[in-house]
């Protein structure tokens, strides 16, 4: 289940995985963003006291990019940011590193990876797998370790 969180959010974390090295002044406070900022991270405004100033960095950078998005993608980031929020440490991290994975990856195989994905969240397929086209077997099929 955790894995499953962490492919959904794969996608998400293309806002957030490469602002780790973003700049600027450190906000401590909700009251020192800009009104802008305030609106576009308005979900996150709950839970801002309690994170971390790293996390402060990676929201102020992915609301920098936000006006840049389609409608559809301010949409979709609007939805997920409170789920993101509330994701453990550990789930955002292996999202952020499946996504770079994905990137370094050629494109062929990004493109079958993005279309299983596309079809596995269509809102008529109530598949929950998507583990197969995300991390392929190792070892050819049938050559799988043996207990002994």
């Amino acid at each position: 289940m955790a894995l499953r969180k962490s492919l959904i959010f794969a996608f998400f974390g293309v806002f957030l995985v490469n602002s780790a090295s973003a700049r600027g002044a450190e906000v401590t406070g909700w009251s020192q963003l800009s009104p802008q900022q305030q609106s576009i991270l308005a979900p996150a405004h709950n839970n801002w006291d309690k994170m971390q100033e790293t996390q402060h960095r990676r929201l102020i950078n992915a609301a920098k990019h936000y006006p840049e998005l389609t409608p559809s993608q301010q949409a979709r980031f609007q939805k997920r940011l409170p789920i993101w929020i509330q994701l453990p440490v550990s789930d955002r991290e292996r999202a952020r590193n499946n996504f770079k994975k994905y990137r370094s990856l050629p494109k062929s195989k990004n493109h079958h990876i993005r279309t299983h994905l596309e079809q596995a969240h269509a809102p008529n397929n109530n598949s929950t797998n998507l583990s197969p086209a995300l991390n392929p077997p190792t070892q050819p099929q049938g050559q799988q370790h043996k207990s002994q």
